[in-house]
């Protein structure tokens, strides 16, 4: 990967992405305005944003969370890939490289063009993944998940609108139901104690819920989950950019293996931590059989 003397960092390479912001989107083929009014940082795996959406759909039109799958800003991803801070020099030289086949690499020894193509990849993917994951569980969307409202294109200014150029500049996101709230993780100082253990158990229902309808989440974290003091400090989970679907799985043993090293486990684990004594783990029968079946040995 290339990097990026930390002097070359100025104010001209900020994220645009700040609090009254218009971005000129396009929803269902359709011209549409949203106005930034809020910013969820840190920046992960996308650029996640409160706006004003403003569109010919009246549905679409208020306060929403959209989310933007921008490899120059999607500050996790280009940590984990070794990629410094994006600069216009990378954008100026990515718009005149040639992207046919480039999305085979692992990511590594490119130069600053092809980075930026591996990482425009990898936000496509990750986009992908997240929309069927939203697709899937649609009985549970507002209840378990945030609700579902439509995919998005940010138009990125470039040299040229032909098709297969855009498709390796324009942006993806989706948009979907804003939840006000705070994550698991501040649980011990935005929620009385007499409510972390509803909240927690709630949580573990929540990946059951989800892993019902064949999809897993192989990174949870704590941002993954939104708890609204608003409405009896019920839970939502949000991020599903890192998910492995049963379709992916050829038969029940290997998802089901998946699941129990990855399910009950990790969540257990991410609650203990919030406030160490604070919540009993209630090991649900089906994680029981799960163990069993694939942990015995280890757990003597």
């Amino acid at each position: 990967m290339y990097y990026i003397d930390s002097a070359m960092r100025t104010d001209a390479y900020r994220c645009p992405y700040t609090v009254g912001a218009i971005l000129p989107l396009f929803l269902f083929g359709q011209p549409a305005k949203a106005t930034v009014t809020g910013i969820f940082e840190p920046f992960t795996l996308s650029c996640a944003m409160l706006v004003s959406v403003e569109s010919q759909s009246a549905e679409l039109n208020g306060d929403k969370t959209l989310k933007l799958f921008d490899r120059r800003f999607a500050a996790e991803c280009r940590e984990h890939e070794k990629v410094e801070v994006w600069v216009p020099e990378c954008e100026n030289q990515y718009h005149q490289f040639d992207t046919n086949d480039n999305g085979d690499s692992d990511g590594h020894d490119l130069t600053p063009a092809e980075c930026e193509a591996y990482l425009h990849h990898r936000m496509q993917q990750l986009y992908k993944i997240e929309v069927e994951a939203y697709h899937a569980p649609e009985d549970i969307q507002g209840k378990y998940v945030p609700q579902f409202f439509a995919s998005v294109t940010l138009p990125v200014p470039a040299s040229s609108n032909e098709i297969p150029f855009r498709e390796w500049v324009d942006i993806p996101g989706i948009l979907i139901e804003y939840i006000e709230g705070f994550s698991l993780i501040d649980l011990g100082t935005c929620a009385p104690p007499e409510v972390w253990q509803r909240v927690g158990d709630e949580a573990i229902r929540i990946v059951h819920a989800i892993s019902d309808r064949g999809i897993l989440n192989e990174d949870v974290q704590w941002g993954s989950f939104i708890v609204n003091p608003n409405k009896n400090y019920e839970v939502r989970m949000t991020d599903f950019a890192n998910c492995k679907f049963r379709r992916e799985f050829g038969d029940d043993e290997g998802w089901r293996k998946w699941q129990a090293y990855r399910d009950e486990d990790t969540m257990e684990r991410k609650l203990q931590q919030v406030s160490p004594g604070s919540f009993t783990y209630r090991r649900s029968e089906r994680y029981n059989q799960l163990s069993y079946d694939f942990m015995r040995e280890e757990l003597g």
